[in-house]
């Protein structure tokens, strides 16, 4: 019997599609070597905790899925016979059915992962100011994400509590943790201690969930001192914020909260944040916005005595108030995260 032309043809192409890819593979696989051999990241070369993975639909999504580079079924954080070690998945590499390598994260182990997605300005292709803020805080291996979107940072940390998934997220053990070894320029080669600063970094972005669930209104009308170019006697606007405690004092109005601040020994300070200057706020030679709201955040809740509905209301009518306050971050707004995480 003669086989069909079309046949041949089809099947011919679809080989040449898979040893192109196979030899694409075995080059990517010997650049990692060769950056390992080299000296990258020699904490992780010893673990048997290496995993590869490959896009997959999982639940609706394409996700990142992790593989035993052993036995390549699907790998898990709670299985630690589907790992296996770096030279297996460097092998597995080769076969041009998977993307990249990852690591498990395991309470045994002191990894700490940080990955912020969306790290780099769309239109300049620089890193935001965030970004540039934390890799200079830690001070560790930095490198792209797979999607060359994003940062992983890798440093020997424990977590306070549980991995956090907000503006930055953070996991230090039931993780799978992609590795590219695009090492961003400047940083270590090498996963450093970071334990402090760490925990800094996670009080700053954990959100703070109330034990009785309670969400308050902060729909009010006091008079206040106006920021220079605005009108008198604003009143906020309504907002959603979580929150179980009232402040730790007494209370003050908020004209009082004002006057105070302004004729503190740091007044000159508070009375630029509140006009809408973060001038002196600056990260990386870029300004920084998001360390001048935290900053405002904690005068605010000193003079109102750790009142959190206060001090929402309040910035509200500063000159650092705008849209990024209440834009969420999964469950909760910039704002009520900032004011919360600073309570802590």
């Amino acid at each position: 019997m003669t086989a069909l032309p079309g046949n041949d043809t089809r099947h011919s192409s679809m080989s040449r599609e898979q040893k192109a890819e196979q030899q694409r593979a075995i080059i990517y696989a010997a650049e990692l070597q060769k950056r390992f051999d080299n000296g990258l990241l020699p904490e992780l070369q010893t673990l048997r905790q290496w995993v590869v993975w490959k896009p997959a639909l999982t639940s609706g999504k394409l996700k990142k899925v992790p593989f035993n580079p052993n036995t390549h079924r699907y790998a898990s954080v709670n299985e630690p016979a589907s790992w296996g070690r770096l030279d297996s998945a460097l092998s597995a590499l080769t076969t041009g059915n998977y993307r990249g390598l990852g690591i498990m994260l395991t309470a045994d182990d002191p990894i700490c992962g940080i990955d912020i997605d969306h790290s780099h300005d769309p239109q300049t292709g620089k890193l935001t100011p965030l970004a540039q803020e934390i890799i200079a805080l830690l001070s560790s291996y930095t490198e792209t994400s797979p999607s060359k979107t994003g940062i992983h940072i890798l440093t020997k940390a424990a977590l306070p509590g549980r991995g956090i998934h907000t503006e930055v997220e953070m996991y230090d053990r039931g993780r799978f943790f992609t590795v590219t070894t695009n090492r961003l320029a400047g940083t270590h080669t090498n996963i450093t201690q970071r334990q402090q600063e760490v925990t800094s970094l996670y009080a700053r972005f954990t959100p703070v969930l109330p034990p009785n669930g309670r969400r308050e209104s902060t729909r009010v009308g006091d008079t206040v001192v106006p920021r220079s170019g605005a009108s008198p006697n604003v009143t906020s606007q309504a907002v959603t914020i979580e929150t179980n405690t009232e402040g730790t004092g007494p209370h003050r109005s908020d004209q009082e909260v004002l006057e105070r601040a302004f004729s503190a020994k740091n007044g000159d300070n508070f009375r630029r944040l509140w006009e809408g200057d973060y001038s002196a706020y600056v990260t990386a030679g870029q300004p920084d916005k998001s360390r001048a709201d935290w900053q405002l955040v904690r005068y605010l809740l000193y003079w109102t005595n750790n009142d959190p509905i206060q001090t929402d209301r309040l910035f509200r009518q500063s000159g650092l108030f705008d849209e990024k306050w209440d834009r969420k971050t999964g469950d909760y707004a910039y704002g009520s995260m900032t004011i919360h995480n600073a309570m802590k």
